[in-house]
């Protein structure tokens, strides 16, 4: 993770994965932007998968969400060095009527 700004975090693996004798260091990262439509804030980005599945490698089902709130995700360390990485948005707060629906745009890009 190359900026600590959730809201436009800037990620990368430090090596690139492979099985091989030499290491190359990686340099381009990735990036995403994700605001709901009619907003204008952006809204943070969950990039440690673990926050979100847990110890879970099958990223199936989000075991981590079943402790804790998206709040308490967004509130708390994340990390994302040395490791695959993700990009979630993060909506801490909605009351939706019924019928009623927001629209979350979200930007993703290799830098």
């Amino acid at each position: 993770h190359g900026d600590d700004t959730l809201a436009l975090p800037f990620y990368r693996m430090s090596t690139e994965p492979s099985d091989s004798a030499s290491v190359k260091i990686e340099k381009a990262g990735h990036y995403c932007i994700s605001f709901i439509e009619g907003e204008d804030d952006l809204l943070p980005i969950v990039y440690d998968t673990e926050k979100v599945f847990g110890w879970s490698t099958t990223l199936q089902e989000p075991t981590g969400l079943y402790t804790k709130t998206v709040s308490d995700i967004v509130a708390n360390p994340q990390y994302g060095a040395a490791k695959t990485s993700s990009a979630f948005a993060a909506v801490e707060k909605v009351t939706l009527s019924p019928g009623e629906s927001i629209t979350i745009t979200s930007f993703y890009g290799e830098a």
